[in-house]
């Protein structure tokens, strides 16, 4: 009804589809693929992932969840960071991202608490007061998340639930359109280099497959 293209997967699924023609943010073209989360991590069973490939650049935003303590700045010598964007150019620019960035708070006291939202634009809200409790409060059907992490690199914009079980369709339905939201609030993206390196590379591959 959509005009999402289903494909079951080992493990999970994989959904085409794209940003509804009533919303801010019209036919932006998003592929969700969910999976296990591995056996080595026992806080959540599932990942739940919806990526923007058209809404990639320099990293500039993420949303985080807290553990307890403030988001560390990263400092690195020039000759370290060189040297990491030899083999990940996309994770140089996430090192940047931590050394530049700043906290932008939502004003929801509840989601304020469990998330820590950084920003590189000192004008930019990632998240307002409605998204924020959209993001917190998930339908009674669906399979609520333990939390969430969205980012943007240069191979999309990303949201990722990670889920106590696996995903039903009020949880693929309520994610589309988060993920919507956050990406309807995405500055115009600062031009990204192009992939380098062998990680990024692989990276490339495995999100093309």
């Amino acid at each position: 009804m959509r005009g999402w293209r289903y494909k079951s997967r080992s493990g999970g699924f994989r959904i085409e589809g794209s940003t509804g023609a009533g919303s801010v943010l019209s036919g932006v073209t998003w592929v969700m693929t969910s999976g296990n989360s591995g056996a080595g991590e026992m806080r959540w069973s599932c990942e739940l992932d919806l990526h923007f490939p058209a809404l990639g650049g320099e990293t500039d935003v993420a949303i985080l969840p807290r553990d307890g303590k403030p988001l560390s700045r990263v400092t690195l010598s020039p000759g370290r960071e060189e040297r990491i964007a030899q083999w990940s150019g996309m994770l140089a620019g996430a090192v940047r991202f931590l050394q530049d960035a700043h906290e932008v708070r939502s004003g929801v006291a509840g989601f304020d608490a469990a998330y820590e939202v950084r920003a590189r634009q000192p004008s930019y809200a990632p998240v307002d007061a409605a998204l924020a409790e959209r993001i917190l409060h998930w339908p009674a059907k669906a399979v609520a998340p333990h939390f969430m992490v969205v980012w943007r690199d240069p191979f999309g914009f990303n949201c990722n639930a990670r889920l106590p079980g696996p995903p039903n369709w009020a949880t693929v339905a309520w994610l589309a359109g988060v993920g919507a939201d956050c990406a309807a609030r995405l500055p115009v993206a600062a031009a990204a280099p192009l992939p380098s390196g062998w990680v990024d590379r692989i990276t490339a591959r495995i999100i093309r497959s």
